[in-house]
């Protein structure tokens, strides 16, 4: 089912990239939209499509090594081939302007790195000053990738420079050309990690970025073994609700023997739009939608009818807010989406109720050039 394959992809094994621990490295933001990055040891990575971070093979060609750097053309999918010396120097000293040639100081071509590399002409870098820089350069901790992980830059914050996993682990490209990993705690029950001071929950990142949610900042996830600290893509589901729209392929595979008659009326609503059923199932509900709003002195039902609360229900249940499923694995009830919806409804209507009832309006302002309040039409 499209749905359930969301959360449970299987990754094949890979080869990510080790790191050594004086190894400094810098992103080609120039190139192909900032996948790639260069290192200080003449070493070439790739972010990629599936993910993966991974090392690009390099090849010899008229005494020369290159790599080959992937476009996305028009049309097609474009090549080209850049010196790894070239692109160490540029990035790392600067100056690689028009044909500028380097050489090798110890004259081993298969040794691209910074520390052996040199323009051929031109005085203007002080090129002992960057290599006492580097060979006293301190160890640093980088990340070990795990051969069944896969990565998601994380998009809508400012640098870009963060990554997260399938497996709750986020990732930090910094100021210093280290990844490191980034310190996760639990806060309020969740994982959560830190961002700019502000607290962000590991599970809501996953699943906008890997399973392509959309409107998460109002709901809710829950751990399938009920531990925060196992924070993984086949570890978390949203409360209620489809992940993103209404999955058809998931509503006609599941079995009806094995579903309540709440959901089997709904899976029916949902797969044919015929709204019968649906009404004649919520009158049913429409005693314990009079208590609570007696219970919580919402007082919604006193100036809206019980129609309108059934038709926001509709619109919820086409929207994919609720997710019918067996008996076994259900994670939340008809009643108590019922239940949830009303309180959330009920409690911002009071919220907005007084600027709509004439007995909540305040009192009349006075403007200085008026004597009796009769002729004042100004109010606030």
């Amino acid at each position: 089912m499209a749905e359930e394959k969301k959360y449970t992809k299987i990754m094949n094994e890979c080869t990510p990239i080790l790191f050594n621990r004086k190894e400094r490295w810098i992103q080609m933001l120039d190139l192909a939209d900032g996948s790639y990055f260069v290192s200080n040891y003449g070493r070439i990575m790739r972010f990629n499509n599936q993910g993966i971070f991974h090392e690009i093979k390099q090849a010899n060609f008229c005494n020369s090594y290159y790599v080959s750097i992937e476009f996305n053309g028009e049309n097609r999918k474009v090549y080209a081939r850049k010196r790894v010396g070239k692109l160490v120097l540029k990035y790392f000293v600067g100056g690689a302007t028009g044909r500028r040639r380097y050489t090798h100081i110890n004259g081993d071509l298969t040794d691209s790195s910074l520390l052996n590399l040199k323009w051929n002409k031109g005085n203007d870098f002080d090129f002992d000053l960057i290599h006492k820089k580097l060979k006293t350069q301190r160890h640093a901790n980088f990340i070990v990738f795990n051969k069944y992980e896969r990565w998601k830059r994380i998009q809508h914050l400012a640098d870009k420079s963060y990554f997260i996993s399938d497996l709750g682990r986020v990732m930090r490209f910094n100021n210093h050309g280290i990844f490191t990993r980034f310190t996760t705690k639990i806060i309020k029950g969740h994982l959560s990690v830190y961002f700019h001071k502000q607290s962000i929950r590991v599970g809501k990142l996953i699943l906008k970025y890997f399973t392509g949610s959309k409107n998460i900042d109002h709901r809710i996830y829950i751990y399938l073994d009920k531990n925060p600290n196992n924070c993984t893509l086949n570890n978390i589901r949203w409360r209620k609700g489809f992940i993103d729209k209404v999955d058809v392929e998931y509503l006609t595979k599941l079995p009806v023997n094995r579903l309540c008659e709440e959901n089997i009326l709904v899976k029916n609503f949902l797969l044919t739009n015929d709204a019968k059923n649906i009404f004649t199932l919520l009158d049913k509900y429409k005693k314990l939608v009079t208590y609570l709003d007696y219970a919580n002195k919402t007082f919604y039902l006193r100036y809206n009818d019980y129609m309108s609360f059934c038709l926001i229900i509709i619109e919820r249940l086409q929207a994919g807010e609720y997710k019918p499923n067996i008996k076994e694995k259900e994670i939340i009830s008809f009643e108590k989406f019922i239940q949830n919806s009303f309180l959330e409804i009920s409690y911002h209507y009071l919220n907005t109720r007084e600027f709509n009832l004439n007995e909540y309006a305040k009192e009349p302002a006075f403007l200085p050039d008026f004597v009796d309040a009769n002729y004042n039409d100004v109010y606030f």
